[in-house]
């Protein structure tokens, strides 16, 4: 978005770009960033809100991430001011943030009930509440199983994330969508030709009757199973099944 201020035009003529929403000092410590430089820890402390809100608006995903970590870091979450950090983190997608508020609210539940008014908290937020109070009763009782996405901490969504080479920035729900989707498995298809019923993977063309084409197939059906989708034997109806059913890759 940043670039996209400073396109061409058509004449190739000098184009000026009128910012408004950003104090100067902000947005000189943006551009720096942007062009390989680092903004110290200590102006990140200092500047962490109007660093976190121009960096989201701007789309400059890791100088965000590095300021919500100073910020979270740096900030004491308490009864004042749990609420107000909530909304905050609800509307930027700070889900580290938004993590820390629902564990600061996990461990004070009853406090919380009195002193807290959520009126104001949005509906589709209680989810995190509610996996905030699930991962501290499973890590009381020492069965926190760690593969399962729901009750993984966002740091460890991000790094997984990272490591796919996916986006890191946006709600635990959509990470752990966009994780859920990648699926950490080979993605494959089956498609439809003139030449009959094709298992495509790794851009490689295979029949069905081959091999790896039946391996495919029966993965596939395995994984229908498990969605309880039914699937025929007959292979165009597991093609049908497929493109109906994506979400359960």
């Amino acid at each position: 978005m940043l670039a996209s201020l400073f396109e061409s035009n058509e004449d190739r003529s000098v184009k000026v770009a009128s910012i408004t929403d950003v104090s100067p000092d902000i947005f000189r410590r943006m551009l720096f960033y942007v062009y390989g430089g680092s903004v110290p820890e200590e102006d990140l402390k200092a500047h962490a809100t109007g660093i976190i809100d121009a960096a989201d608006k701007y789309i400059i995903v890791n100088l965000k991430l590095e300021a919500e970590t100073v910020y979270v870091k740096e900030t004491d979450i308490t009864m004042d001011n749990a609420i107000d950090n909530l909304l905050y983190a609800d509307a930027k997608n700070l889900a580290l943030l938004k993590e820390a508020v629902m564990d600061f609210l996990a461990e004070n539940t009853a406090e919380a009930s009195e002193k807290i008014s959520f009126s104001d908290v949005p509906g589709h937020v209680m989810k995190d509440l509610m996996v905030a109070f699930s991962r501290r009763e499973e890590t009381k009782q020492g069965s926190q199983d760690d593969n399962n996405f729901t009750f993984m901490r966002v740091s460890e969504l991000r790094k997984k994330l990272d490591e796919k080479g996916l986006n890191v920035d946006g709600s635990r729900e959509a990470m752990i969508e966009a994780l859920k989707s990648s699926g950490g498995e080979r993605e494959f298809a089956i498609l439809s030709s003139l030449d009959g019923i094709m298992c495509v993977t790794m851009n490689t063309f295979m029949t069905p009757n081959s091999n790896s084409g039946c391996y495919l197939i029966m993965l596939f059906r395995a994984k229908c199973d498990r969605a309880g989708i039914a699937v025929q034997t007959d292979v165009i109806t597991i093609h049908q099944c497929f493109v109906t059913s994506r979400t359960i890759f």
